[in-house]
This record gives structure tokens, sequence and C-alpha cells, in this order.
């Protein structure tokens, strides 16, 4: 009973927090102020003029994949910080080869930071795309992302220097 308890006050105090912070987040999570191109007439392709929240700092392709990559700075919201929140909300959109969004992997990032610190985090699904809160300050971040998208195992590897 105790179990079930704690469970149930741990998701009114989520829905509760979602309902307060929602509006604020989507507004803050907007490409707006972030520098990110228009999405019409770039000429660059669909994923590069994805309308996702963010920076855009990669597009992959891997192993007939599709993989955008979006950063979102968590300390420049104007919501509420957390104990222990992360500096940066890491994204990833997938793709397959017909262009529909890949909705049923399993994801992880290991982050090897300038200090050679790792961050392993598994990302959870959300929406059309899969996120995880990490640390990023100034400096080079050797970033792995490992997906499992039913038995294909997809990893892209890549170096990002956070300003």
């Amino acid at each position: 009973m105790k179990k079930t308890t704690i469970r149930a006050l741990a998701a009114s105090i989520l829905a509760g927090f979602l309902l307060i912070t929602g509006p604020v987040m989507a507004e803050e999570m907007s490409h707006a102020g972030h520098g990110a191109p228009p999405a019409t007439g770039s000429g660059k392709s669909e994923m590069e003029q994805s309308q996702h929240a963010g920076a855009n700092i990669r597009n992959a392709e891997v192993k007939g994949y599709k993989i955008a990559y979006h950063l979102m700075a968590m300390k420049n919201s104007t919501s509420t910080p957390m104990p222990g929140m992360k500096s940066h909300h890491l994204m990833i959109y997938v793709m397959d080869a017909s262009g529909k969004p890949v909705t049923n992997a399993q994801t992880g990032f290991l982050v090897v930071g300038p200090d050679k610190a790792n961050q392993k985090a598994m990302a959870m699904a959300m929406g059309d795309g899969y996120g995880a809160d990490l640390d990023f300050k100034k400096g080079a971040y050797a970033i792995t992302t490992k997906l499992m998208i039913g038995t294909n195992k997809v990893v892209d590897e890549f170096t990002y220097t956070a300003p």
C-alpha cells in the first residue's frame, strides 16, 4: 500500500509541475532566440529544416537512418531551476529511409567531456524524438549515441564543442 501511495503522490507532483511549467517550457523551447534559420527557402534537407526546439548541432545518416541532434539550454529557461537540474537537454529525432519518424527505439548517450568525465544517459521517448538531460560547459565533448531499433543497432559518434 505504501508503494502505491508514493507512486500516486509522485505522479500528482509530476502532473502539477508539467501543468505549471509546460506552457513556459514550450515557449522557451521554440526556435526564437536560438539563431535557427527559417524552415523555408533555405535549400536544406527536411531534417535540417525541422521545426524542433533547440539549436541543431548535428545531422547524420547512419545505416539508412537520418538523425538530427538538437540541444536546448535549460538554465536559461524562465522556469524555476530544480535541484540537480542539468544544464542542457539533448534531443534526437530519427527518421527511417522512407522519411517516417522512428518512435520505437531504445536510445542512450555516452558523453565524454573536456575533463574526461563520463556522462551516461538513457533517453526517453518524447513526441517524435528521444531526449535526456546532460551537463555541457565550455569545451569539446565526444558524444556517442546508441539506438536499438528492433534488432538493428545504430551507433553515431561525433565531437561537439560547447561555446
